[in-house]
């Protein structure tokens, strides 16, 4: 019971986080506020930022989560297909995005 509420918390705290972002984005791209020009905001957005560090890390995650889920659905011959298909294309993403 635990471990559930903590997962709901990642994952109310992770959406939370990426609303935030998306707040932040639109206000320094198209209202152009003050506080926009510090560069701690500045570099967040920004090619190899912090976001583009992120997806690059939730990338991984999900590459290795795909691979432990690969293991479990053994049997069945279609959801090995699909998981395969899924795992090339998230590598491929991710070797774009770290690039």
């Amino acid at each position: 019971m635990k471990k559930i509420k903590f997962i709901d918390l990642s994952i109310f705290l992770l959406f939370i986080f990426i609303i935030l972002t998306f707040f932040q984005g639109y206000q320094c791209k198209y209202l152009k506020l003050s506080y926009c020009k510090i560069d701690f905001f500045e570099n967040i957005l920004l090619e190899n930022g912090f976001i583009e560090n992120l997806q690059s890390t939730f990338l991984f995650l999900a590459i290795i989560f795909l691979f432990i889920s690969f293991k479990k659905f053994n049997h069945n011959k279609l959801i090995k297909i699909f998981l395969t298909i899924k795992v090339i294309a998230l590598i491929y993403y991710l070797g774009e995005e770290i690039s």
